[in-house]
């Protein structure tokens, strides 16, 4: 149990870590589909932070975070019981 809760609390951090990159990825994906100016990465950054604010880098985090974080601690936590179970299995001890 306390590897499931490793790999939540991993879950946690990386996407807390990355999801303002992902929101500039999105933003500068979606420029293609409005037809306008193409703007380089640190430009959407600069436009994205003084017109919405910091917080909209973070913006739909949440149901991010929802789906991340139980499905990679479900993940890590099925992996180390099949493990300890396959060590079982071929000591002859199943």
């Amino acid at each position: 149990l306390t590897k499931a809760y490793c790999g939540a609390a991993a879950a946690l951090v990386a996407n807390l870590f990355m999801y303002p990159n992902d929101t500039l990825r999105r933003r500068l994906q979606m420029q293609g589909a409005g037809g306008g100016v193409a703007l380089s990465a640190p430009q959407v950054a600069l436009f994205l932070m003084r017109s919405e604010g910091p917080a909209a880098f973070y913006r739909g985090v949440g149901a991010t975070l929802l789906r991340a974080v139980p499905s990679t601690g479900i993940q890590f936590g099925a992996y180390e019981l099949a493990k300890s179970i396959g060590r079982g299995v071929s000591a002859g001890q199943a």
